[in-house]
């Protein structure tokens, strides 16, 4: 099995308000123009996105796909608003510890990073708390180099009861 070699850190996720729209893609390239639709659709809104930071991808189901796998795309807005059609406001309760490990290069290989992440996961006395999130530090948006992206991958955790 193929893996990353990363460093993890475990810190605290804070309690934030999101605009969260639920998509199915085959690539996560495809991500940017959904998130620049996601956006324009907020300004109408009304809403202010608070920090490019909480920009997040939550991966659901219960093991890495290639393709056709399902996300939910959540920004961090100033406040909710009403439900629309695509959109749904939330506020995501905060962590007390997740596992974060940065993934630098192509987002083609950031299947390396997850494996890197559950792997620590599980030889650290923890189990996963949740859902995979996917934070979008650098990308095609301002980097010229596949190269030079940075992905942040967070793994909500808890401590496992049987230390055996």
């Amino acid at each position: 099995m193929e893996v990353a070699e990363c460093n993890v850190v475990v810190k605290p996720l804070p309690e934030i308000v999101v605009a969260a729209k639920n998509v199915i893609i085959s690539d996560v390239n495809e991500l940017f123009p959904i998130s620049e639709t996601l956006s324009k659709e907020l300004e109408i809104l009304g809403c202010k996105i608070v920090s490019t930071e909480y920009r997040y991808m939550v991966f659901h189901g219960d093991k890495y796909e290639e393709r056709d796998f399902k996300v939910q795309l959540c920004v961090a807005v100033d406040e909710s608003k009403v439900d629309t059609d695509t959109i749904q406001f939330m506020t995501v309760p905060a962590v007390s510890k997740a596992a974060c490990s940065y993934h630098k290069g192509s987002y083609g290989t950031r299947h390396l990073t997850h494996t890197f992440s559950a792997l620590w996961v599980d030889n650290c006395g923890y189990v996963i708390d949740g859902d995979y999130r996917e934070i979008y530090i650098d990308g095609i948006w301002n980097k010229n180099s596949e190269d030079e992206w940075l992905t942040e991958v967070q793994v909500p955790l808890k401590p496992t009861m049987n230390y055996s």
